[in-house]
C-alpha cells in the first residue's frame, strides 16, 4: 500500500458486519472474496492440497478454511506464516505480482519444480530426505553411495520407460 490508500468501513449485506475494504491508488477494491481467491489459488499451485499446507505451517485445515473462504482477512502473524511457507503474500493481498526475475528466486523455482518432479510436497519432507540421504552418504562412504545413487536414477528411468512402453501397448490394444 502507498500513502494515498485508505481504507474503508463497509457493512456487509449478508452479515450486517463491518468489513475492511481497501481501495488502492490503482483504483482497484480488494475485498476478503478476492484476497480468498488468490490465497486459494497460491496453496493450490505450491502445495497442491490445503492439507499440505496445514502440514507445513503447523495448522489445522479449520484454521486456514477462515482465510480461504472469505471470512477473515489474514492478519500480520498469518501473513507471516504463509511468506514462510513460500507464498507470495503481496500478490495474495493486493493482486500485484512483485517483479520476478533474479538468481534466488530463479533457484527457488528450480527446486520446487525438482520437488514436484521427485514427489516431494512440502519443506517437511524434503528436510526428512535429505537426512536419510546424508546419513546413508556417511554410512556407506563416498564411493559406494554415488554408485547407489546412479543405480537409483538408471532405476527410476528405467520404470518411466516400460510404463511408457505399457501405455502404448494399451493404446494400440
Amino acid at each position: 500500500m502507498t500513502k494515498n490508500d485508505r481504507p474503508l468501513n463497509i457493512i456487509n449485506n449478508y452479515s450486517g458486519v463491518k468489513a475492511k475494504t481497501f481501495f488502492y491508488s490503482n483504483g482497484t477494491v480488494t475485498e476478503k472474496k478476492e484476497i480468498s481467491k488468490r490465497l486459494r489459488e497460491e496453496v493450490l499451485t505450491r502445495y497442491g492440497s490445503i492439507k499440505a499446507l496445514a502440514g507445513e505451517i503447523g495448522k489445522s485445515q479449520q484454521y486456514l478454511n477462515i482465510y480461504l473462504s472469505g471470512i477473515n482477512a489474514p492478519g500480520p502473524k498469518v501473513r507471516e506464516l504463509l511468506r514462510r511457507a513460500g507464498l507470495d503474500v503481496p500478490y495474495i493481498m493486493t493482486g500485484r505480482r512483485e517483479q520476478e526475475g533474479g538468481a534466488e528466486q530463479k533457484e527457488v523455482q528450480r527446486i520446487r519444480a525438482l520437488m514436484k518432479e521427485k514427489g516431494i510436497r512440502n519443506a517437511n519432507e524434503l528436510r526428512q530426505r535429505l537426512d536419510r540421504e546424508e546419513s546413508l552418504a556417511r554410512m556407506l562412504g563416498p564411493d559406494v553411495y554415488s554408485t547407489f545413487l546412479q543405480a537409483a536414477v538408471l532405476r527410476e528411468k528405467r520404470v518411466k520407460y516400460e510404463s511408457r512402453r505399457r501405455r502404448g501397448r494399451e493404446r494400440k490394444s
